[in-house]
């Protein structure tokens, strides 16, 4: 069974870890739901300086979301940035989700800032510029998202994969070996609605309704999770 490192920078409320489960139990669940039993799993809590001794520790990567922000100076995410320089050094296979998409791009040298435009929230639709695996480039995607800050010039290496009028790096990838997303695939519709209640004051109130309509529609997460699960593994292409 291959081994698959969450290297997770966040936690959820206690107040609903009960009901909703963890940063962890969110990625498992999301492969799990489209590649069961393939992966054994391996924690790290970064914000409490967990890391790895190696990139020859896993055999792929999840760099989750966190509610820092990939241009702070805490200690933990500078050293989370010095890891994943190792594992680009490496060409290991790394998914980065949100905050995890935003740090591998300022740690390779991209830039991320807090958007102009406020909160992107809710499966807002992006367009595929290049093809994904199953997907081919003109198609649309809409997975939840949840988010104010973005990479606004890429790390070097990348290519953009989708895109969207607000958030023009919504998917990047690097060769072979880095995959990157701006949403949250690994969210269900409970905890992003347990969410949203509290960054309604940051966020306003009517993006924060309309996301919660929105919410509702079909999406296009399983579709996702599976390119992503292919990616970690070596199918896709």
């Amino acid at each position: 069974m291959k081994r698959l490192g969450l290297l997770i920078c966040d936690e959820h409320d206690p107040a609903f870890v009960e009901r909703v489960g963890t940063y962890a139990q969110d990625f498992k669940n999301m492969l799990e739901s489209v590649a069961p039993d393939e992966w054994e799993y391996q924690i790290w809590h970064c914000p409490d300086h967990e890391l790895p001794v190696s990139s020859d520790d896993c055999d792929a990567w999840i760099v989750s979301g966190s509610k820092a922000a990939a241009y702070d100076k805490d200690t933990w995410i500078e050293s989370l940035k010095l890891f994943i320089q190792q594992l680009d050094q490496a060409e290991a296979k790394v998914v980065g989700v949100c905050f995890g998409h935003q740090v591998i791009h300022s740690a390779l040298g991209g830039q991320v800032e807090k958007y102009f435009d406020g909160w992107g929230l809710g499966p807002y639709p992006v367009t595929l510029s290049d093809k994904l695996g199953e997907l081919q480039a003109g198609d649309d995607l809409r997975v939840l998202a949840m988010h104010q800050d973005q990479v606004l010039n890429m790390a070097e290496g990348f290519t953009t994969i989708a895109t969207s009028d607000f958030c023009s790096n919504a998917i990047t990838r690097k060769g072979g070996h880095i995959l990157t997303i701006q949403a949250h695939p690994e969210f269900s519709n409970d905890l992003f609605a347990s969410i949203c209640p509290r960054i309604r004051e940051k966020a306003g109130e009517q993006r924060i309704n309309q996301a919660l309509i929105e919410m509702a529609k079909v999406d296009d997460r399983m579709v996702v999770r599976k390119q992503i699960a292919d990616f970690l593994s070596g199918k896709l292409t």
